[in-house]
């Protein structure tokens, strides 16, 4: 999967599992893509968009 930031910077990814406590169409990043996209001090991105590739 390619995540895609708010400022267009991007992190391919491998899904691992399911985030029960996410909202629906989130997604929990490990802290490593994370940091890809943007400082761990944010907590939660928002405006970020994801595919499947």
């Amino acid at each position: 999967m390619v995540v895609t930031g708010p400022d267009g910077k991007s992190v391919t990814v491998t899904v691992a599992d399911t985030c029960p406590g996410c909202a629906p169409g989130s997604v929990d990043l490990t802290p490593t893509a994370f940091q890809q996209l943007a400082s761990l001090d944010v907590g939660r991105l928002h405006g970020i968009s994801w595919t499947l590739v």
